[in-house]
């Protein structure tokens, strides 16, 4: 779900930062800066149990739902702001020439390239996403290590705890992967690119 809502938002605050006006850009850049600067357990501290003093009372899964989405806004607009860079501006003053709109060029031509130079870094955003969902369990909100901590109290022995180990390798593993082997295929692409452009 965090995945899923943070998608479209980070793309905006993206494209903001790179392509917006210099008022709009310097403004997403410090709203980056601030989220970034703030610990996921802080965020959900301030978001569970503060902000009920300013009358806003948010339930567990709300609470966690919106600092994983700022999150991870902020971290995966990072990585396509990264992407979106790696591509260049010449490409869209090109494309602007030949009297393409500026979203028909994000689209399809622009946006598919950013997109692959940036998956392995979007692989690593999601797995650090996983990490963040620990702190589900600040505000008693039955997640994984949540699970497992209450099985290890009543219990009182260390297994649940070790069970959730290869859990989350199974779930974080494919993503470790993808990101390797994208990685591997640039470097391949762009030797092959280089070679061919020498000769």
């Amino acid at each position: 779900m965090t995945l899923a809502l943070a998608i479209v938002p980070s793309a905006l605050v993206a494209i903001g930062r790179e392509y917006g006006p210099r008022t709009l850009a310097r403004g997403l850049a410090t709203l980056v800066t601030l989220v970034r600067g703030v610990p996921a357990p802080v965020g959900l501290v301030i978001v569970f149990f503060a902000l009920p003093f300013a009358g806003l009372t948010l339930a567990s899964f709300p609470a966690v739902v919106v600092v994983l989405v700022s999150i991870q806004v902020v971290y995966l607009s990072e990585v396509m702001r990264g992407g979106l860079r790696a591509v260049g501006r010449g490409q869209l003053e090109a494309g602007r020439t030949l009297g393409l709109g500026f979203g028909t060029l994000l689209v399809h031509v622009v946006g598919p390239q950013s997109v692959r130079v940036a998956m392995p870094a979007f692989a690593s955003s999601i797995i650090q996403l996983v990490h963040n969902t620990t702190i589900a369990s600040l505000v008693t909100l039955p997640d994984l290590l949540g699970r497992a901590l209450d099985e290890q109290s009543v219990g009182g022995n260390p297994s649940p705890l070790l069970v959730v180990v290869p859990i989350y390798w199974a779930l974080l593993l494919p993503f470790t992967w993808i990101a390797r082997r994208t990685e591997r295929r640039l470097a391949t692409s762009e030797t092959w690119i280089g070679s061919r452009t020498s000769s």
